[in-house]
């Protein structure tokens, strides 16, 4: 058990939960305005690998300019999810989709929906700025279908504004380590105790559903596959506070 006072215990958490609470830094994995066009080749995409975090992917299409990249997850990792940040064009809505592979195997023109893992339409028309579109993409009608976490493979993405209005567009790619098996709940740094060292790997979970170097399944007592809000009362409860 920790050894705070009544009131010292909360205020010492609450304390470390502030100054801990800033958002992950972003990674930007490709940005066209700075690395050039992404590939417009479906049999030779831009091949690019995710690491752990928010992997950023800015871009900018229109009905000529097609975008094919292949994103990998290396082994141990999992998509979780994938925000729209942001949208401009004077059209609403644009396309995008996946396949399992290198490669997209499916034209443009007359692409079998049969085909494709998955797909989804994006932009300020379908609503979805700032929100998550891979669990849409999964139960686009047609496709394969599949719920998220994508596990460890390659996956190539095909996106693309149908109109002469050019889309600019930001997706964040949320990959995270795939959660081990934990042996004592609020160990969350693996060290056989449940203490103040593992506040930080809570917070580290908590917001970016990554550990510091340990394991985010030793903070999810809600059985929610990560670590929530939710947790927190659990969690300071096993501390002892």
């Amino acid at each position: 058990m920790l050894k705070f006072g009544a009131g010292i215990s909360v205020w010492v958490i609450t304390s470390v939960l502030v100054v801990d609470l800033r958002p992950a830094k972003a990674t930007i994995l490709y940005d066209e305005g700075v690395d050039g066009d992404l590939s417009g080749n479906r049999a030779a995409p831009t091949a690019l690998t995710l690491s752990l975090g928010t992997n950023s992917v800015i871009a900018t299409s229109d009905i000529d300019d097609r975008e094919y990249v292949t994103l990998s997850v290396p082994e141990g990792m999992q998509l979780d999810a994938i925000i729209l940040a942001s949208y401009v064009s004077l059209d609403d809505t644009a396309f995008i989709a996946v396949q399992q592979g290198t490669t997209f195997t499916e034209p443009p023109g007359s692409a079998n929906v049969a085909n494709l893992l998955g797909y989804a339409h994006f932009g300020p028309g379908p609503g979805n700025v700032g929100t998550d579109v891979l669990d849409d993409m999964g139960l686009g009608a047609g496709a394969i279908g599949f719920i998220p976490p994508l596990v460890s493979d390659d996956y190539t993405y095909w996106m693309q504004e149908h109109s002469e209005n050019a889309a600019t567009y930001q997706f964040d790619f949320i990959v995270s380590a795939v959660p081990s098996p934990c042996d004592l709940p609020g160990d969350l740094n693996e060290d056989t105790l449940v203490n103040a060292e593992d506040i930080r790997e809570f917070v580290s979970c908590l917001l970016t559903g990554t550990p510091l170097d340990g394991n985010c399944a030793c903070g999810d007592f809600v059985d929610s596959d990560g670590v929530r809000m939710a947790d927190i009362p659990a969690f300071l409860a096993a501390l002892g506070v």
